[in-house]
């Protein structure tokens, strides 16, 4: 398949993020990505650039994002 991958870059480094992402959603807690199986992540940050020919999504880390990484980052039910 030809969807595209989402990178968060951290201290000039770039990992990837969420694979086949077909919907992104910028907002103020950062950025809402959902895949083409349903999962959803949101990303503190904000969106640096998205490449459509090489099928990419950059991601510039927000503030307190290195406490985020890793962990699923969406609202939980209370």
């Amino acid at each position: 398949m030809c969807q595209t991958t989402a990178y968060i870059v951290r201290d000039g480094e770039e990992e990837p993020v969420l694979q086949d992402v077909i919907s992104v959603t910028p907002g103020e807690s950062g950025v809402r990505l959902v895949n083409l199986f349903g999962e959803e992540k949101t990303v503190p940050g904000r969106i640096r650039q998205i490449d459509l020919l090489a099928h990419r999504i950059i991601i510039q880390a927000g503030p307190h994002s290195a406490e985020h990484k890793g962990k699923r980052t969406s609202p939980q039910p209370r």
